[in-house]
């Protein structure tokens, strides 16, 4: 078996302050779908005079984030290209968040005078039609829930992954309760949201 590279009260501190980055509550999805709009594409300039086209991801995620919340950063103006829309689109056909996520970037191409680009204009042509799916009669989450909850999960995995820390998971050659995932679980508790161990 691997030997961890950190303690496990530093995994701990690093699941805490992932989710307290992205809880996994009604104010994480609104950051979600922030994201989700970020990440079709954008250009950027810095207070330097830079022009540049930042993914989000990491602490670049948290400065773009900074600014569309009017909070001082490292950018001065953003203005979305909407280039690369096919992973939003292909969301927004089973979430409803990433479906309003669409909506909202819609909306802010337009506020920039800008033409919508091909497929934002075939989402709005789709999405005037009448909806003649039947509501589903599943109990239980709604589907974009548990999508939300499974990418913090995997966020707060990959942070443990990079940090080094061992074991993962629970397997037949180590049953302790101190994996990753085990963390993870007992981190999500006082959110109310429950899942396996394993």
């Amino acid at each position: 078996m691997n030997k961890s590279k950190i303690s496990i009260q530093q995994a701990k501190k690093l699941i805490e302050v992932e989710l307290k980055r992205s809880p996994p509550t009604s104010d994480g999805l609104e950051r979600w779908k922030k994201i989700l709009i970020l990440r079709t594409g954008i250009i950027a300039k810095t207070k330097g005079g830079r022009t540049t086209y930042p993914y989000p991801i990491g602490t670049t995620s948290e400065d773009l984030l900074a600014f569309l919340e009017n909070k001082d950063t490292p950018y001065t103006e953003i203005k979305f290209t909407a280039h690369n829309t096919s992973d939003l689109l292909a969301l927004a056909k089973y979430d409803r968040h990433a479906k309003e996520a669409t909506h909202n970037l819609i909306e802010i191409i337009l506020k920039q005078d800008d033409t919508l680009p091909t497929p934002l204009l075939l989402f709005l042509n789709e999405s005037a039609r009448p909806n003649t799916k039947p509501k589903s009669s599943k109990r239980g989450p709604h589907y974009s829930q548990k999508l939300y909850r499974n990418i913090i999960i995997a966020d707060c995995l990959e942070i443990l992954y990079l940090a080094g820390y061992f074991p993962m998971t629970k397997n037949t050659s180590y049953a302790g309760d101190d994996s990753a995932c085990h963390l993870i679980v007992e981190a999500l508790k006082p959110f109310a949201i429950r899942i396996g161990y394993d």
